[in-house]
């Protein structure tokens, strides 16, 4: 097993219009095996650059604070809570569908994520969760910026879960490079039995 793999987003010749079929996307037998296998898939062209700008005007108007979000489901995820907005290096809003109700009708990204899902994992796949994340440049001073730490997804779930399946689709709306902080994960953890060992970076959510 590799210890780490990065995930920039690279330009690619297939820019999956045969792929994209209504709100469906069809992925291959390859992509399905290399997901198995390896816990993550690249898939091209899954919005068209038209569907991405429609797409990008709602992310905007939740980064600038212009949706109303309540309590913590909109933070920065990098700091403490209770920093100063201007101040925040990684916005997060969660739940965006719940708050902008709009998105629930003509989202083409989670008619196609669905699909993709269900091809990977079953026909019974179903919606659970989704998140607009925004990493702001470095400031001066600062040496690590917006850094969403490392952690184990299945640590944040309920522990009596009865179905560990899941896919988590991550589109990025603008380049994601080395240098901009592209997703890094471990090829194949997904298939380890039990999560690895793991505590909080700082001292608890809180105060981290």
């Amino acid at each position: 097993m590799k210890d780490l793999e990065e995930l920039p987003l690279i330009p690619s010749r297939d820019d999956g219009a045969a792929r994209r079929q209504g709100k469906t996307y069809k992925i291959t037998t390859e992509d399905k095996d290399a997901f198995l296998t390896n816990g993550y898939i690249r898939l091209p062209g899954v919005l068209t650059e038209e569907e991405c700008a429609k797409l990008e005007q709602v992310f905007d108007a939740f980064m600038e604070g212009k949706v109303q979000v309540p309590g913590k489901d909109f933070c920065d995820m990098s700091q403490r809570f209770g920093v100063p907005f201007e101040a925040w290096r990684l916005v997060n809003a969660m739940l965006p569908r719940e708050y902008y109700p709009s998105l629930q009708e003509d989202n083409v990204l989670e008619a196609r994520a669905h699909s993709i899902a269900q091809q990977l994992l079953g026909d019974d796949m179903a919606l659970d969760y989704d998140q607009f994340l925004m990493k702001r440049p470095s400031r001066d001073g600062e040496a690590n910026g917006a850094v969403f730490a490392w952690h184990q997804d299945q640590a944040y779930w309920p522990q009596q879960t009865p179905d560990f399946r899941t896919v988590t689709v991550s589109l990025a709306l603008n380049e994601a490079s080395r240098e901009n902080g592209c997703l890094r994960v471990v090829p194949g953890s997904h298939r380890e039995k039990k999560l690895r060992a793991h505590r909080p970076l700082l001292a608890g959510r809180d105060g981290g």
